[in-house]
């Protein structure tokens, strides 16, 4: 199994960016973010200010490495030791798991969306950074 089963966690308020997901296409970017130049090369910028345990979109899809899928989000965040946003792991009704990215503190409008990439869970992961 590519992800590990302690990783998975239930959400309260994910209804709404489920159903924005499920009528979108998976790789489409969420409308309050954008991705411009940044000092890591790439990255997602807030368009507006973000509120503190905002869902910020669906980042990845799948069990294995060959099947998981990145959305723009997830393709376009870079790695900070001092992130502003966390993965969340959750199941949808098949048992795919589903990373979506949350802030973890009022995210301002034109500043980057960072993850610390140390957070991601599977089997053979190795650290990114040390933080």
């Amino acid at each position: 199994m590519y992800l590990n089963q302690k990783t998975i966690i239930k959400l309260n308020n994910i209804n709404e960016a489920e159903a924005t997901i499920k009528n979108t296409n998976i790789s489409k970017l969420p409308n309050n973010i954008i991705i411009k130049k940044s000092k890591y090369g790439l990255g997602c910028f807030a368009k507006n200010n973000i509120p503190k345990n905002t869902i910020l979109g669906l980042a990845f899809r799948g069990n294995t490495p060959s099947t998981t899928k990145r959305t723009e989000l997830g393709a376009n965040t870079n790695h900070s030791c001092t992130p502003n946003a966390k993965l969340v792991y959750k199941k949808d009704s098949k048992g795919i798991t589903e990373i979506y990215f949350k802030s973890t503190k009022n995210i301002k409008k034109g500043e980057e969306i960072l993850i610390n990439y140390n957070e991601f869970k599977f089997e053979g992961k190795r650290d990114f950074a040390k933080c």
